[in-house]
């Protein structure tokens, strides 16, 4: 009864050495590489030749829509 009990307080300190240490550590470290990947990626697209408005998406689907009719909704009267 003993080695179980032995046992299950070493668990314990292990899972509470790694919340305490290791989980907020590993947490920093991905969030250290990601932010070097995102700022390399935005160095090399500020250094590209294209402009801002041809790598947005917004500006790409830029359409006219003149010849569309407006519906107002409030008008439309409901038969039930």
């Amino acid at each position: 009864m003993l080695k179980v009990l032995l046992f299950v307080v070493a668990l314990y300190c292990i899972f509470v050495i790694s919340v305490r240490w290791l989980f907020p550590w590993l947490v920093q470290l991905y969030i250290k590489r990601t932010l070097k990947k995102l700022n390399k990626n935005f160095e090399e697209n500020l250094n590209s030749k294209k402009s801002y408005r041809q790598n947005s998406t917004i500006h790409q689907n830029d359409k006219k829509y003149e010849d569309i009719e407006y519906i107002d909704y409030e008008e439309i009267k409901d038969n039930t």
